[in-house]
Protein backbone atom coordinates (compact mmCIF):
# COMPACT_ATOMS: atom_id res chain seq x y z
CA UNK A 1 0.00 0.00 0.00
CA UNK A 2 2.11 2.93 -1.38
CA UNK A 3 1.44 6.83 -1.32
CA UNK A 4 1.83 8.63 -4.48
CA UNK A 5 2.26 11.69 -2.72
CA UNK A 6 4.58 11.44 0.87
CA UNK A 7 7.97 9.83 0.07
CA UNK A 8 8.51 6.89 2.56
CA UNK A 9 10.22 8.10 5.69
CA UNK A 10 12.22 6.02 8.23
CA UNK A 11 10.54 5.71 11.34
CA UNK A 12 11.24 4.67 14.83
CA UNK A 13 8.17 3.20 16.59
CA UNK A 14 7.97 1.80 20.57
CA UNK A 15 5.15 -0.29 21.18
CA UNK A 16 5.10 -2.14 24.84
CA UNK A 17 2.15 -4.03 23.51
CA UNK A 18 1.45 -4.70 19.71
CA UNK A 19 -0.59 -7.91 19.47
CA UNK A 20 -2.38 -8.81 16.08
CA UNK A 21 -6.28 -9.01 16.85
CA UNK A 22 -5.30 -8.32 20.83
CA UNK A 23 -7.22 -5.92 23.38
CA UNK A 24 -7.75 -2.18 23.05
CA UNK A 25 -4.17 -1.82 24.09
CA UNK A 26 -2.08 -4.52 21.83
CA UNK A 27 -4.68 -3.96 18.88
CA UNK A 28 -4.25 -0.32 18.85
CA UNK A 29 -0.60 -0.93 18.68
CA UNK A 30 -1.01 -3.35 16.00
CA UNK A 31 -3.04 -0.77 13.44
CA UNK A 32 -0.78 1.38 14.01
CA UNK A 33 2.47 -0.32 13.57
CA UNK A 34 0.76 -2.09 10.58
CA UNK A 35 -0.09 1.71 9.28
CA UNK A 36 3.16 2.94 9.53
CA UNK A 37 4.72 -0.22 7.54
CA UNK A 38 2.10 0.00 4.84
CA UNK A 39 3.76 3.28 3.77
CA UNK A 40 7.23 4.02 5.88
CA UNK A 41 10.34 1.80 6.86
CA UNK A 42 9.96 1.18 10.29
CA UNK A 43 12.43 0.33 13.11
CA UNK A 44 9.82 -1.13 15.55
CA UNK A 45 11.18 -1.97 19.40
CA UNK A 46 8.66 -4.24 20.55
CA UNK A 47 8.73 -6.66 23.73
CA UNK A 48 10.04 -9.55 23.09
CA UNK A 49 7.94 -11.94 23.70
CA UNK A 50 5.39 -10.08 21.06
CA UNK A 51 7.45 -10.55 18.63
CA UNK A 52 6.62 -14.03 17.32
CA UNK A 53 2.70 -12.81 16.74
CA UNK A 54 4.44 -9.55 15.13
CA UNK A 55 6.38 -11.51 12.81
CA UNK A 56 3.17 -13.56 11.73
CA UNK A 57 1.12 -10.65 11.39
CA UNK A 58 3.60 -8.82 9.15
CA UNK A 59 3.56 -12.19 6.78
CA UNK A 60 0.14 -11.48 5.64
CA UNK A 61 -0.08 -7.73 5.53
CA UNK A 62 0.27 -5.44 2.06
CA UNK A 63 3.68 -3.78 4.57
CA UNK A 64 7.34 -2.67 3.79
CA UNK A 65 9.43 -4.90 5.45
CA UNK A 66 9.90 -3.85 9.43
CA UNK A 67 12.87 -4.13 11.48
CA UNK A 68 12.10 -5.44 14.83
CA UNK A 69 14.13 -4.92 18.11
CA UNK A 70 13.03 -7.00 20.72
CA UNK A 71 13.22 -5.05 24.75
CA UNK A 72 12.26 -7.90 27.53
CA UNK A 73 10.06 -7.20 30.40
CA UNK A 74 12.29 -6.91 33.46
CA UNK A 75 12.65 -10.25 34.79
CA UNK A 76 11.86 -9.50 38.11
CA UNK A 77 8.29 -7.95 37.49
CA UNK A 78 6.93 -10.63 34.95
CA UNK A 79 4.76 -12.08 37.63
CA UNK A 80 3.26 -8.32 37.39
CA UNK A 81 2.63 -7.97 33.73
CA UNK A 82 -0.95 -6.48 33.02
CA UNK A 83 -1.45 -5.42 36.73
CA UNK A 84 -1.68 -2.05 37.76
CA UNK A 85 0.48 -0.41 40.35
CA UNK A 86 3.89 -2.61 40.34
CA UNK A 87 3.11 -3.40 36.97
CA UNK A 88 3.42 0.00 35.91
CA UNK A 89 6.50 0.02 37.50
CA UNK A 90 7.54 -3.02 35.08
CA UNK A 91 6.15 -0.29 31.89
CA UNK A 92 8.84 2.25 33.23
CA UNK A 93 11.95 0.36 33.14
CA UNK A 94 10.62 -1.68 30.33
CA UNK A 95 10.56 2.29 28.42
CA UNK A 96 13.71 2.98 29.84
CA UNK A 97 15.60 -0.30 28.00
CA UNK A 98 13.32 1.26 24.89
CA UNK A 99 15.31 4.37 25.41
CA UNK A 100 18.49 3.17 24.98
CA UNK A 101 17.65 1.10 21.74
CA UNK A 102 16.10 4.06 20.72
CA UNK A 103 19.08 6.11 20.94
CA UNK A 104 21.82 3.62 19.24
CA UNK A 105 19.71 3.70 16.22
CA UNK A 106 18.58 7.49 16.32
CA UNK A 107 20.75 8.03 13.42
CA UNK A 108 19.51 6.43 10.99
CA UNK A 109 15.73 7.59 11.50
CA UNK A 110 13.99 10.73 10.46
CA UNK A 111 10.96 10.52 12.78
CA UNK A 112 10.54 8.70 15.89
CA UNK A 113 6.57 7.31 17.19
CA UNK A 114 5.25 6.19 20.68
CA UNK A 115 2.26 3.67 20.00
CA UNK A 116 1.62 1.80 23.05
CA UNK A 117 0.66 2.14 25.99
CA UNK A 118 -2.04 4.78 25.55
CA UNK A 119 -1.43 6.88 28.89
CA UNK A 120 -0.32 10.43 29.00
CA UNK A 121 1.04 10.49 32.45
CA UNK A 122 3.78 7.90 31.94
CA UNK A 123 6.54 8.98 29.80
CA UNK A 124 7.71 6.91 26.99
CA UNK A 125 11.55 5.71 25.36
CA UNK A 126 11.42 8.35 22.68
CA UNK A 127 11.41 11.33 25.43
CA UNK A 128 15.58 10.61 25.34
CA UNK A 129 15.43 11.30 21.55
CA UNK A 130 17.20 14.99 20.96
CA UNK A 131 17.70 15.00 17.66
CA UNK A 132 14.97 13.06 15.99
CA UNK A 133 11.09 14.75 15.71
CA UNK A 134 8.50 12.76 18.14
CA UNK A 135 4.87 11.79 17.29
CA UNK A 136 3.64 10.85 21.09
CA UNK A 137 -0.26 9.22 20.13
CA UNK A 138 -2.91 8.70 20.40
CA UNK A 139 -2.51 9.06 24.25
CA UNK A 140 -5.53 9.33 26.52
CA UNK A 141 -6.17 9.48 30.17
CA UNK A 142 -6.84 12.89 31.26
CA UNK A 143 -10.54 12.97 32.64
CA UNK A 144 -12.64 14.71 35.64
CA UNK A 145 -12.48 13.11 38.90
CA UNK A 146 -15.93 13.74 40.30
CA UNK A 147 -16.47 12.40 44.05
CA UNK A 148 -20.26 11.44 42.86
CA UNK A 149 -18.91 8.58 40.71
CA UNK A 150 -17.36 6.71 43.80
CA UNK A 151 -21.22 5.54 45.22
CA UNK A 152 -21.44 3.35 42.12
CA UNK A 153 -18.19 1.38 42.74
CA UNK A 154 -17.06 -1.14 45.37
CA UNK A 155 -15.06 -0.40 48.29
CA UNK A 156 -12.23 -1.67 46.35
CA UNK A 157 -12.66 0.03 42.99
CA UNK A 158 -12.95 3.14 45.65
CA UNK A 159 -9.54 2.65 46.94
CA UNK A 160 -8.00 2.07 43.48
CA UNK A 161 -9.98 4.86 42.23
CA UNK A 162 -8.29 7.54 44.95
CA UNK A 163 -4.90 5.60 44.18
CA UNK A 164 -5.22 6.50 40.60
CA UNK A 165 -6.22 9.70 41.07
CA UNK A 166 -3.04 10.30 43.97
CA UNK A 167 -0.54 8.78 41.32
CA UNK A 168 -1.59 9.75 37.70
CA UNK A 169 -2.58 13.85 38.05
CA UNK A 170 1.26 14.66 39.85
CA UNK A 171 3.16 12.33 37.38
CA UNK A 172 1.15 13.87 34.47
CA UNK A 173 1.46 17.72 35.77
CA UNK A 174 5.06 17.39 36.76
CA UNK A 175 7.01 14.65 34.86
CA UNK A 176 5.30 14.10 31.62
CA UNK A 177 3.78 17.59 30.57
CA UNK A 178 7.27 19.39 30.85
CA UNK A 179 8.76 16.42 29.09
CA UNK A 180 6.17 16.85 26.50
CA UNK A 181 6.27 20.23 25.73
CA UNK A 182 10.06 19.76 25.28
CA UNK A 183 10.51 17.03 23.48
CA UNK A 184 7.29 16.47 21.35
CA UNK A 185 6.49 17.58 17.77
CA UNK A 186 3.46 16.27 17.85
CA UNK A 187 0.77 15.19 20.39
CA UNK A 188 -1.94 13.34 19.20
CA UNK A 189 -5.03 12.96 21.76
CA UNK A 190 -7.78 10.38 21.93
CA UNK A 191 -10.40 12.98 23.18
CA UNK A 192 -10.85 16.51 23.96
CA UNK A 193 -9.81 16.47 27.58
CA UNK A 194 -6.40 14.93 26.52
CA UNK A 195 -6.16 17.83 23.89
CA UNK A 196 -7.00 20.83 26.22
CA UNK A 197 -4.37 19.50 28.69
CA UNK A 198 -1.57 18.84 26.25
CA UNK A 199 -2.41 22.18 23.43
CA UNK A 200 -0.07 24.64 25.42
CA UNK A 201 3.49 24.89 23.73
CA UNK A 202 2.28 21.44 21.36
CA UNK A 203 0.88 21.15 18.25
CA UNK A 204 -2.11 18.75 19.15
CA UNK A 205 -4.65 16.68 16.65
CA UNK A 206 -7.47 14.65 18.05
CA UNK A 207 -7.95 11.38 16.79
CA UNK A 208 -9.27 8.20 18.55
CA UNK A 209 -7.20 4.68 19.18
CA UNK A 210 -10.34 2.76 18.02
CA UNK A 211 -8.84 1.21 14.46
CA UNK A 212 -10.92 -1.60 12.94
CA UNK A 213 -10.71 -4.83 10.64
CA UNK A 214 -13.30 -4.25 7.93
CA UNK A 215 -16.43 -6.35 8.17
CA UNK A 216 -16.57 -9.49 6.73
CA UNK A 217 -18.52 -9.97 3.24
CA UNK A 218 -21.91 -10.39 4.49
CA UNK A 219 -21.55 -9.43 7.70
CA UNK A 220 -23.45 -5.90 7.53
CA UNK A 221 -26.32 -7.32 5.71
CA UNK A 222 -26.54 -10.10 8.76
CA UNK A 223 -27.03 -7.21 11.37
CA UNK A 224 -30.46 -6.79 10.74
CA UNK A 225 -31.36 -10.91 10.98
CA UNK A 226 -31.82 -10.31 15.09
CA UNK A 227 -34.57 -12.68 16.70
CA UNK A 228 -34.95 -12.78 20.22
CA UNK A 229 -37.34 -12.72 23.05
CA UNK A 230 -37.53 -9.41 25.29
CA UNK A 231 -34.65 -7.20 25.32
CA UNK A 232 -31.24 -7.54 25.81
CA UNK A 233 -28.36 -4.80 27.44
CA UNK A 234 -24.86 -6.05 26.50
CA UNK A 235 -21.72 -4.90 29.05
CA UNK A 236 -18.43 -5.69 27.40
CA UNK A 237 -14.65 -5.26 29.05
CA UNK A 238 -12.83 -5.77 32.27
CA UNK A 239 -14.79 -6.07 35.17
CA UNK A 240 -13.85 -3.28 36.99
CA UNK A 241 -15.11 -0.34 38.87
CA UNK A 242 -13.83 2.17 36.94
CA UNK A 243 -15.50 0.52 33.64
CA UNK A 244 -19.23 1.08 35.69
CA UNK A 245 -20.83 -2.83 35.66
CA UNK A 246 -22.16 -1.60 39.09
CA UNK A 247 -24.04 1.30 37.53
CA UNK A 248 -24.86 -0.48 34.96
CA UNK A 249 -26.69 -2.75 37.03
CA UNK A 250 -28.26 0.62 38.61
CA UNK A 251 -29.39 1.55 35.69
CA UNK A 252 -31.04 -2.19 34.62
CA UNK A 253 -32.77 -1.91 38.04
CA UNK A 254 -34.66 1.28 36.35
CA UNK A 255 -35.54 -0.99 33.21
CA UNK A 256 -38.69 -3.25 33.00
CA UNK A 257 -38.71 -6.84 33.64
CA UNK A 258 -38.37 -7.43 29.75
CA UNK A 259 -34.57 -6.00 30.05
CA UNK A 260 -31.49 -8.05 30.84
CA UNK A 261 -27.83 -7.24 31.13
CA UNK A 262 -25.33 -10.07 30.13
CA UNK A 263 -21.67 -8.84 30.73
CA UNK A 264 -19.08 -10.08 28.46
CA UNK A 265 -15.12 -9.97 30.38
CA UNK A 266 -13.61 -11.02 33.60
CA UNK A 267 -12.29 -9.18 35.83
CA UNK A 268 -11.74 -8.41 40.16
CA UNK A 269 -15.30 -6.65 39.91
CA UNK A 270 -16.90 -10.55 39.44
CA UNK A 271 -18.25 -11.25 42.93
CA UNK A 272 -19.51 -7.11 43.33
CA UNK A 273 -21.12 -7.78 40.58
CA UNK A 274 -22.94 -10.96 41.60
CA UNK A 275 -23.65 -9.24 45.29
CA UNK A 276 -24.82 -6.14 43.48
CA UNK A 277 -27.34 -8.04 41.25
CA UNK A 278 -29.17 -10.13 43.94
CA UNK A 279 -29.40 -6.70 46.61
CA UNK A 280 -31.59 -5.71 43.61
CA UNK A 281 -33.63 -8.43 42.80
CA UNK A 282 -31.52 -9.01 39.33
CA UNK A 283 -30.14 -12.26 39.75
CA UNK A 284 -31.82 -13.85 36.99
CA UNK A 285 -31.79 -10.99 34.76
CA UNK A 286 -28.00 -10.55 34.62
CA UNK A 287 -25.73 -13.23 32.92
CA UNK A 288 -21.53 -12.90 33.41
CA UNK A 289 -20.66 -14.74 30.24
CA UNK A 290 -16.31 -14.15 31.39
CA UNK A 291 -14.01 -13.29 29.24
CA UNK A 292 -15.01 -14.84 25.53
CA UNK A 293 -12.97 -14.97 21.83
CA UNK A 294 -14.13 -11.55 19.77
CA UNK A 295 -16.35 -13.94 17.41
CA UNK A 296 -18.79 -14.10 20.01
CA UNK A 297 -19.14 -10.89 21.41
CA UNK A 298 -19.05 -9.70 17.84
CA UNK A 299 -21.93 -11.79 17.47
CA UNK A 300 -24.06 -11.09 20.99
CA UNK A 301 -23.27 -6.98 19.78
CA UNK A 302 -25.38 -7.88 16.26
CA UNK A 303 -28.07 -9.54 18.47
CA UNK A 304 -28.14 -6.95 21.49
CA UNK A 305 -30.42 -3.92 21.64
CA UNK A 306 -27.88 -1.68 23.28
CA UNK A 307 -23.98 -1.44 24.30
CA UNK A 308 -24.03 -0.11 27.61
CA UNK A 309 -20.91 1.16 28.30
CA UNK A 310 -20.87 3.79 31.64
CA UNK A 311 -17.25 4.12 32.00
CA UNK A 312 -15.77 6.37 33.61
CA UNK A 313 -12.42 7.67 32.30
CA UNK A 314 -11.94 5.08 29.60
CA UNK A 315 -9.38 7.41 27.03
CA UNK A 316 -10.34 5.39 23.67
CA UNK A 317 -13.15 2.99 24.33
CA UNK A 318 -12.12 -0.06 21.45
CA UNK A 319 -15.63 -1.51 21.98
CA UNK A 320 -17.81 1.04 21.27
CA UNK A 321 -16.18 1.35 17.55
CA UNK A 322 -17.11 -2.34 17.26
CA UNK A 323 -20.41 -2.12 18.65
CA UNK A 324 -21.10 0.85 16.04
CA UNK A 325 -19.39 -0.63 13.13
CA UNK A 326 -21.75 -3.59 13.44
CA UNK A 327 -25.00 -1.37 14.37
CA UNK A 328 -25.50 -1.83 18.06
CA UNK A 329 -26.46 1.59 19.41
CA UNK A 330 -24.25 2.71 22.58
CA UNK A 331 -25.16 4.49 25.68
CA UNK A 332 -22.14 5.90 27.71
CA UNK A 333 -21.07 8.99 29.52
CA UNK A 334 -20.03 12.16 28.74
CA UNK A 335 -16.55 11.66 29.05
CA UNK A 336 -13.73 10.29 26.68
CA UNK A 337 -12.95 8.82 23.86
CA UNK A 338 -16.44 6.99 24.25
CA UNK A 339 -17.77 10.04 24.09
CA UNK A 340 -16.31 11.15 20.93
CA UNK A 341 -17.24 7.84 19.14
CA UNK A 342 -20.76 8.51 19.18
CA UNK A 343 -20.67 12.37 18.53
CA UNK A 344 -21.20 11.81 15.30
CA UNK A 345 -23.66 8.71 15.67
CA UNK A 346 -24.06 5.64 16.86
CA UNK A 347 -25.15 6.21 20.44
CA UNK A 348 -25.68 8.64 22.96
CA UNK A 349 -23.55 10.14 25.85
CA UNK A 350 -25.27 10.86 29.04
CA UNK A 351 -24.14 13.70 31.01
CA UNK A 352 -22.29 12.41 34.56
CA UNK A 353 -24.64 13.89 37.56
CA UNK A 354 -27.42 14.01 39.57
CA UNK A 355 -29.90 10.61 38.92
CA UNK A 356 -27.56 9.11 36.41
CA UNK A 357 -28.66 5.61 36.64
CA UNK A 358 -32.38 7.00 35.49
CA UNK A 359 -30.95 8.82 32.99
CA UNK A 360 -29.29 5.98 31.73
CA UNK A 361 -31.95 3.69 31.65
CA UNK A 362 -34.18 6.36 29.94
CA UNK A 363 -31.15 6.57 27.34
CA UNK A 364 -31.26 2.69 27.06
CA UNK A 365 -35.13 2.74 26.32
CA UNK A 366 -34.57 4.65 23.50
CA UNK A 367 -31.53 3.06 21.92
CA UNK A 368 -32.24 1.71 18.28
CA UNK A 369 -30.50 -0.04 15.99
CA UNK A 370 -28.57 1.21 13.22
CA UNK A 371 -26.61 0.69 10.02
CA UNK A 372 -22.69 -0.30 10.09
CA UNK A 373 -20.26 1.77 9.97
CA UNK A 374 -17.06 1.65 8.62
CA UNK A 375 -16.37 4.67 10.15
CA UNK A 376 -12.89 3.82 12.01
CA UNK A 377 -11.66 1.26 9.20
CA UNK A 378 -7.84 0.82 9.95
CA UNK A 379 -7.22 1.34 6.33
CA UNK A 380 -7.91 5.23 7.64
CA UNK A 381 -4.74 4.85 9.55
CA UNK A 382 -1.56 4.75 7.08
CA UNK A 383 -3.03 8.53 5.27
CA UNK A 384 -3.01 9.25 9.03
CA UNK A 385 0.38 8.55 9.94
CA UNK A 386 1.76 9.82 7.66
CA UNK A 387 0.11 13.34 7.71
CA UNK A 388 1.14 13.23 11.63
CA UNK A 389 4.75 12.54 10.71
CA UNK A 390 4.80 15.42 7.90
CA UNK A 391 3.74 17.46 10.54
CA UNK A 392 6.34 17.07 12.91
CA UNK A 393 8.89 16.85 10.70
CA UNK A 394 7.43 20.41 9.66
CA UNK A 395 7.08 21.64 13.32
CA UNK A 396 10.90 20.31 14.35
CA UNK A 397 12.37 22.54 11.20
CA UNK A 398 10.48 25.29 12.03
CA UNK A 399 12.11 25.06 15.28
CA UNK A 400 15.75 25.08 14.11
CA UNK A 401 17.62 28.17 14.76
CA UNK A 402 18.20 29.84 11.23
CA UNK A 403 21.09 28.31 10.30
CA UNK A 404 21.04 24.91 11.27
CA UNK A 405 17.30 24.53 9.36
CA UNK A 406 17.82 22.66 5.96
CA UNK A 407 18.69 24.38 2.56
Amino acid sequence: MEDSGSQPRRVLVTAFTCVPGGGSEGGAGWSLLWAAASRHDVTAVVQEEEIPEIQEGLRGGACRPVRLIGVGWPRLLRRWRGRRGIGHLGYLLWHLRAAIVARRVAGEVEVAHHLTYGIDWLPSGVFALREVPVVWGPVGGTAPFRLGNLRYMSPLGVVQELLREAMSRPLRAILVRPIVRRRCDLVVACNSEVAAGFEVGNMVVEESQAALESLEPGEGAAIREVARDGRTAIFVGRLESWKGPLLALDALARLGDGWRLELFGEGREAGAIRRRAAKLGLAERVTLHGRCPRREVRSAMRRADVLLFPSFHDAGGFVVAEAIQVGCPVVCLDVGGPAMLVSDGGGVAVPVGRRLPERLAAAVREAERGPFSDRWDMTRLPDRLTEWYDLACDTARSDLPASDAPR
